[in-house]
């Protein structure tokens, strides 16, 4: 099989449900964050090869909340979607 076919037939892996809480303290989001990326190296350990970009984000996007999740589209509605999830992250 190819690894376009892989690609194609590939289905993201949502293991653990946790929220962003809209918290501004740096620890909460720190850890967040951590869960979010374990949630990514889960995902590009059971087919051996990393998520495209758009997935990444794609994954961070499903753990807000609903007041989190209200406020980031209101940003991309302004800035545009984010394409790299580092810039996600900052």
């Amino acid at each position: 099989m190819s690894l376009s076919a892989k690609r194609k037939e590939r289905k993201l892996i949502f293991e653990q449900s946790f929220v962003f809480d809209e918290s501004r303290d740096d620890q909460k989001i720190i850890m967040w964050l951590f869960k979010v990326n374990t949630q990514i190296h889960i995902n590009d350990r059971a087919i051996e090869d990393p998520l495209e970009k758009e997935n990444k984000i794609m994954i961070a996007e499903n753990h807000l909340n609903e007041i989190s999740l209200r406020q980031y589209i209101i940003k991309i509605q302004q800035d545009d979607r984010f394409t790299i999830y580092d810039d996600f992250v900052n």
